[in-house]
């Protein structure tokens, strides 16, 4: 199974991770690290789970902004699930809204 310290689940083909309530300066590193660890598990959709996450800054929409491109490069489908407004506004500002379809809810992202 997966060696992330993030939450992560397997539904299928598809990779869950559980992203924390804050993604910044602070832990963007650790957390790209691990989001790049799950593309190189090759599942055929990643799921980064935000819907906990209340702050996310410039360093966090940075994290999703390479692991949208490493996961592009690996022909893997990036789908965030978002349901903080700021955080999207945060990642609207930063133009992945335009990049990746955000979601609000893991069932529909999962199902789509």
């Amino acid at each position: 199974m997966s060696s992330l310290t993030l939450p992560a689940e397997w539904l299928q083909s598809t990779l869950l991770v559980t992203l924390p309530a804050h993604l910044d300066e602070s832990n963007a590193n650790e957390i790209r690290e691990q989001l790049l660890a799950a593309v190189g598990q090759r599942p055929q959709a990643l799921i980064a789970n935000m819907s906990g996450t209340a702050w996310c800054d410039w360093a966090g929409a940075g994290v999703i902004a390479s692991v949208s491109a490493r996961a592009l490069e690996a022909r893997i489908e990036l789908r965030l699930v978002v349901r903080d407004e700021t955080v999207r506004r945060v990642l609207s500002l930063n133009g992945l809204d335009r990049i990746m379809v955000i979601y609000r809810d893991v069932t529909t992202a999962t199902y789509r």
